[in-house]
């Protein structure tokens, strides 16, 4: 779904721009389901604070009081809050698709989103699969041979989003933005940053990943001593890569960052790596050039492709696709992913809750349609033109 839609309709909701409307299509929620409409005043302010010495807490103070970051966030906002409200009308538009959904048109909107939010609140069902949905590719995985067959199925899993070795995706080229161009950029680490794995200040941050990754293997039916093992080798090559990544003040400067090649540079530049293979598998004809990020990058998984066994990238493969859909498995993955990446690392106490966590699935994943749905209820053309009356103000002003 579209960010900017969302929080501009909730700035509306916020500023009286259509919250009678708002108000109405939510009547039938509990008073406590909807969060309050957020909205400036002087109340936030703490007038006991000298603005010289922090206005910060001068303009503010009141409302940090006020507001704890709640136990299922890592942060908390106004524009949070905003957001939070927001969440709360689209929970109203999925439950409501949801039990109509075998009613409507196969393939319409509002059943391709009830469908969608039915399976992910359907726990139960998610108990009794059990590892099935990933079966398959755990299979592909077994029996990769080669780094032809590396490459391909790569080429699947990024086509799916499920990460790994390297970042790919499409965008203006920097340079001409009449061209969309194939983007390569350094990837493949599961930690937020190189620094991660190579600073001292986040050895302990690593040595909980490791038992993490450990863990994750033991859930996926690994012996301990497998999966001890595996994650060595996981940690092992993330390490490699991290080492090949650039930091990220490095990744701030757009022309170190721009760096064109041709197929046939590319191909000379890192032989290992299967390019051809790879676009192939992603059913793209070759493209006349690639924006390559971080050259040095690749120059260093080509030689990590040819060092390292197969048997160490099955392992590595096997990690990000049950890292990756440790959301859809059942609980005690989920919650041993929770436990790492939201409390470990973002030290947020509870996950949000379920529902919640469908929705931005839905949001990520058919987004399209759940716009359509959300403009539909709450962005009546009254809404519509007072944000484009506000927008040509802008214009004006700036």
């Amino acid at each position: 779904m579209n960010k900017i839609y969302t929080f501009i309709t909730a700035w509306l909701v916020a500023t009286g721009g259509s919250a009678r409307a708002a108000d109405r299509t939510t009547a039938n929620l509990p008073a406590a389901a909807t969060p309050r409409v957020p909205a400036f005043s002087v109340d936030y302010m703490d007038r006991s604070v000298n603005p010289g010495t922090d206005f910060y807490h001068f303009a503010a103070g009141e409302w940090l009081k006020n507001n704890p970051v709640p136990p299922d966030k890592a942060r908390w906002a106004s524009f949070t809050e905003l957001a939070e409200r927001n969440w709360y009308l689209i929970h109203e538009i999925l439950d409501a698709s949801a039990r109509a959904k075998n009613s409507l048109p196969a393939h319409s909107p509002r059943r391709e989103v009830g469908d969608l939010f039915a399976s992910f609140m359907d726990t139960n069902r998610i108990e009794q699969l059990g590892f099935k949905p990933i079966a398959g590719d755990l299979k592909k995985i077994d029996r990769i041979k080669s780094t032809k067959d590396l490459f391909a199925l790569l080429a699947d899993f990024h086509q799916r989003g499920i990460n790994g070795i390297f970042g790919m995706g499409f965008g203006p080229d920097s340079k001409n933005s009449a061209i969309y161009a194939v983007e390569l950029g350094q990837g493949g680490l599961s930690l937020p940053d190189r620094d991660y794995y190579l600073k001292d200040s986040f050895a302990d941050k690593l040595k909980q990943y490791r038992a993490h990754v450990q863990k994750m293997f033991e859930l996926l039916g690994e012996k301990p001593g497998d999966a001890e093992a595996h994650a060595a080798i996981v940690i092992a090559l993330e390490t490699e890569l991290a080492k090949a990544s650039r930091s990220r003040v490095d990744l701030r400067d757009p022309n170190k960052n721009y760096n064109k090649f041709t197929g046939q540079e590319l191909a000379a530049k890192t032989p290992a790596l299967l390019w051809n293979i790879y676009f192939a598998d992603r059913q793209l004809t070759e493209p006349a050039y690639e924006i390559v990020g971080q050259p040095e990058f690749f120059e260093a998984v080509n030689q990590l492709v040819q060092e390292r066994p197969i048997s160490d990238w099955k392992v590595y493969l096997r990690w990000h696709l049950l890292h990756d859909s440790a959301p859809f498995l059942p609980a005690a993955v989920e919650q041993e992913s929770f436990n790492f990446y939201g409390l470990v690392l973002s030290g947020q106490p509870q996950q949000e809750p379920r529902w919640k966590r469908a929705a931005h699935v839905i949001d990520g994943c058919i987004g399209e349609a759940l716009g359509q749905l959300y403009v539909e209820k709450y962005f009546p053309s009254a809404a519509r033109v007072r944000m484009n009356e506000l927008v040509e103000n802008l214009k004006v002003v700036f």
